[in-house]
């Protein structure tokens, strides 16, 4: 399996995963309606600061929203570097964050 990247919701440029030749860009925040969840090194594996954003898009059915239509899910998904994010924004304050081509690995390529 692949890794799980996303553009940041702010400045549109890929949030790396800590694996990559970038993992200073690991440091981000998902921003989601009930929680904001601050990982200071993502894994590529759509897990922050412990929580699963595919779990939670799922209702604890992991697989269920990683094959769902994105159209379906309860929320969208906004991920932020953690220098784009700002405290004094909500979840409505930000639009949704694009899937990242590169998988958040390959830096550069994009």
């Amino acid at each position: 399996m692949g890794f799980f990247s996303w553009k940041c919701s702010e400045c549109d440029e890929s949030v790396m995963n800590k694996w990559s030749h970038q993992p200073e860009d690991s440091n981000c925040v998902l921003v989601t309606p009930d929680k904001n969840y601050h990982d200071p090194a993502y894994d590529g594996y759509g897990v922050f600061d412990g929580a699963d954003v595919y779990e939670l898009l799922g209702d604890g059915d992991r697989e269920k929203a990683i094959y769902a239509d994105p159209k379906d899910h309860p929320f969208k998904i906004k991920l932020l570097h953690s220098r784009c994010h700002s405290p004094s924004k909500s979840y409505d304050d930000y639009s949704e964050s694009d899937r990242c081509p590169v998988q958040g690995f390959f830096g550069g390529e994009e």
